[in-house]
């Protein structure tokens, strides 16, 4: 029953899309052979998800942007990863670390590309892994980009991975401040063991923050002299794919 639904409504959303014009309930359920009853639930129900809107005279219904912000959002991860990784290659080189880049799902980071560095003792991220976002530099810097009400949706579900995780809301939140000054977050053995990384967010043409890109490695290397050589590094080369993107602030 829920597949005949979603059928439905992808096939009142490909009507109105081929259409110039607003479309009524009665002329869409006729052209479409469904009930009357159904495709007002219907309309309703797509319409509190944004993806369409009535006229202001109740005339029809039409599609919205939604869609259209939705394609805009797959397409700059396409994007992002094509353009970036000329730079994350050259982030690679210049620390001897390894790079990876990462987009945000919910309240997690999933990596969409790495390159190794060349010291034989370096941090493994596997494609498609996933990580807390609170717990990892790209994490956090997408994360400091976020509204308050959407951070604050990981109150009580901070859990540690290491000894150093941040549990704590209140610090988190201090974090992120800092990320947000310095262009860059810094993850300091939170999420593993030893394992340190650094990150910092890349925007679209628009100024969304769409993924993270960043380095990590030992512990040992990573000291904090070496994080405030490297961080102002990382920053520049997310704000190099930013621009390659079409980003001009």
């Amino acid at each position: 029953m829920l597949d005949k639904t979603l059928l439905k409504g992808l096939l009142v959303i490909e009507e109105l899309a081929s259409s110039t014009k607003p479309r009524g309930v009665s002329e869409l359920a006729r052209k479409l052979n469904i009930s009357k009853t159904s495709m007002h639930r219907l309309l309703q129900t797509l319409a509190s998800k944004r993806h369409v809107e009535q006229e202001e005279d109740g005339a029809g219904y039409r599609l919205t942007m939604r869609l259209w912000e939705i394609s805009a959002q797959v397409t700059s991860r396409i994007d992002v990863k094509r353009v970036g990784g000329t730079y994350l290659r050259l982030l690679a080189d210049k620390t001897g670390e390894s790079a990876h880049m990462t987009i945000l799902e919910g309240h997690d980071v999933v990596y969409i590309d790495k390159i190794d560095g060349r010291q034989p003792l370096r941090a493994f991220t596997p494609i498609a892994g996933r990580a807390p976002a609170y717990c990892v530099a790209t994490g956090k810097a997408l994360l400091a980009c976020q509204s308050d009400a959407f951070v604050d949706q990981l109150r009580n579900t901070m859990k540690p991975f290491t000894k150093r995780t941040i549990t704590s809301l209140a610090a988190l939140k201090k974090e992120l401040k800092v990320a947000l000054s310095l262009g860059y977050a810094v993850n300091r053995c939170e999420w593993r063991e030893d394992i340190c990384s650094i990150g910092a967010v890349v925007r679209d043409a628009s100024g969304n923050p769409i993924a993270g890109i960043g380095i990590s490695g030992p512990v040992q290397r990573l000291q904090p002299d070496s994080i405030k050589r490297i961080g102002p590094l990382v920053n520049e080369t997310a704000l190099n794919v930013s621009r390659a993107l079409g980003f001009t602030r």
